[in-house]
């Protein structure tokens, strides 16, 4: 997926030891259209890695207790989910 690929532009990657996996509630901290009018919303998740920090190139639109969620290249159209959008 491209959140786990993010450390190929430079985001800091690391691995959980205790699997993240269940109904996880996100919080949408800046609006963005792919949200479209949701402010909060619940998601799916099974996964051990996350994205500690961000390069200075991307911005993070949403986050849960686990942290980064959702965030975007400022310039391109490009996405990354840490959870299923599905």
């Amino acid at each position: 997926t491209l959140f786990r690929s993010a450390d190929t532009f430079g985001a800091s990657l690391l691995y959980r030891q205790e699997r993240v996996t269940g109904i996880v509630d996100i919080a949408v901290i800046k609006p963005d259209p792919v949200f479209g009018s949701l402010s909060n919303f619940k998601a799916q998740e099974a996964h051990k890695y996350y994205i500690e920090t961000l390069p200075e190139n991307f911005e993070v639109l949403a986050r849960s207790e686990f942290g980064i969620e959702v965030f975007k290249h400022r310039t391109q159209r490009m996405y990354g989910f840490q959870f299923h959008p599905e």
